[in-house]
């Protein structure tokens, strides 16, 4: 890794920020494991509904975001840019959703919130 840096950065500190990376994704793994079969079944009744599914992740995601965002909505196009799907897009795929998860989720999301989150929004 020393080979790899540049004088002045320290390796240290890139081992530092790389073992919170690899900690980030491992517990993005974690809560992904637990909540993708809910949200599989979100995204199959949220595509079937009308506006199609990206109005409804949005949704979800709105109120997921934290404080003091939840429940706001998202500046045109925030939602295409979060899944990386086409502006003009009115559905996207569980993948795209799934990916959107990966990297966005933080440290102190947990499955159990997000699976209350997609209940309530299966209820709709």
């Amino acid at each position: 890794m020393a080979a790899a840096l540049d004088d002045a950065e320290d390796v240290q500190r890139c081992a530092e920020l790389l073992q919170k990376h690899i900690g980030r994704l491992q517990h993005a793994a974690s809560v992904l494991d637990a909540v993708t079969p809910q949200l599989a079944q979100f995204h199959a009744q949220a595509a079937a509904s009308p506006g199609g599914s990206v109005a409804a992740i949005e949704r979800l995601l709105m109120d997921l975001a934290p404080p003091p965002q939840t429940g706001r909505p998202m500046p045109p196009g925030m939602i295409n840019a979060l899944l990386r799907v086409p502006l003009d897009a009115t559905a996207c795929t569980l993948d795209d959703v799934v990916a959107c998860f990966w990297r966005n989720l933080d440290t102190s999301d947990t499955a159990a919130a997000i699976s209350a989150v997609l209940e309530e929004h299966m209820k709709k």
